[in-house]
């Protein structure tokens, strides 16, 4: 049995999920009197194939559709649009229906961020930081390199056919995922995230979806509207030197963004650095004014530790266990 295939089956022993990920696949193994090794091989393989059809379709067809996360602090709505126009641009939008408006949007390699109660924003990125994990956008191979991809066989979501595919981590120390890919688009139309324990934590459900062969007429007339006139619709870039570094983070983690925001109306400003594996992100806030913060500790979906050193207090927040917050936040140190 090969190194992959082993790594598989002990990665398929960390609870509930996993061991239902295995029943599915022994299941089929069963049905078509193939051996465990082979099986194992051939829903790795599937789910490959199926990963980057996903990633094709979210990056390359013209789609309008909403969804819904249903998360521990309740539900949230939101519409969700994509297209790649006749001059080759590549514009997303996912806006927020429930509470301040809040909308997001890229253009290409610029995403800008828009809400009712805070100020603009513009970070240079590929992905937007929404519900929708980055990772699902990239290359297969690096989702593979933190997450064995397998193919557990078919469902039918929004009255679509799907296939059903889990993202296992090779490690306990970040979650694990469900994803439901239309078979007929490519297109993803759910995501389940649970804890390592296997409890469910959020699901992500599409409640309607509409793929086009055009471009998408809102979104040719946005990017009318940013050709046109792209210093007024597009704030200016949010960039920060650093004089932090971190003695430890989570393996397969990387820097995706780094800034200087205000975390409260009429705060502070604090050193803002986003990590993420692809599929999970956290957030380290660095403030040198620590004589307003008090240690925090909390997880759920989100997990979140606010820590106290000498001079300074950081806060680490995202969908990691704990354990490794607590890790990260006491690896913070000023670097002159």
């Amino acid at each position: 049995m090969n190194q992959y295939i082993m790594s598989v089956l002990v990665v398929f022993g960390i609870g509930a999920f996993v061991s239902n990920s295995t029943q599915a696949v022994q299941a089929q193994a069963h049905a078509s009197s193939e051996a465990p090794e082979v099986a194992l091989a051939r829903a790795a393989a599937e789910g490959e194939f199926w990963f980057k059809r996903m990633q094709l379709a979210l990056n390359e067809l013209n789609y309008r559709a909403s969804f819904i996360a249903m998360q521990p602090s309740g539900l949230q709505a939101y519409r969700w649009v994509h297209s790649v126009t006749n001059m080759g641009n590549n514009i997303e939008v996912i806006e927020g229906l429930n509470g301040p408006h809040n909308q997001a949007i890229r253009f290409n390699n610029r995403v800008t961020y828009l809400s009712s109660v805070n100020d603009a924003y513009s970070v240079p990125a590929t992905t937007l930081s929404g519900p929708i994990p980055s990772g699902l956008y990239g290359k297969y191979a690096n989702i593979h390199k933190s997450y064995n991809v397998v193919a557990v066989g078919g469902d039918r979501v929004v009255d679509r056919d799907a296939q059903h595919v889990r993202l296992i981590p090779h490690t306990r120390d970040r979650y694990l995922y469900s994803l439901w890919i239309d078979r007929d688009t490519g297109m993803l139309l759910g995501i389940n995230t649970y804890l390592p324990s296997g409890d469910i934590v959020e699901q992500i459900l599409l409640t309607s979806l509409d793929v086009q062969d055009e471009p998408l007429v809102e979104l040719v007339q946005l990017e009318e509207q940013w050709e046109t006139s792209p210093e007024t619709q597009t704030p200016a870039m949010l960039m920060s030197e650093s004089k932090w570094q971190f003695d430890w983070l989570p393996p397969g983690f990387e820097l995706e963004r780094q800034q200087r925001v205000r975390v409260a109306m009429n705060g502070p400003m604090a050193e803002h650095f986003m990590f993420s594996d692809g599929m999970a992100k956290f957030s380290i806030y660095i403030n040198e004014d620590s004589s307003q913060m008090a240690p925090v500790q909390y997880e759920n979906l989100i997990s979140m530790v606010s820590v106290l050193h000498n001079s300074f207090a950081v806060t680490v927040v995202g969908k990691i266990p704990l354990p490794v917050a607590q890790q990260v936040a006491g690896s913070v140190r000023f670097a002159p």
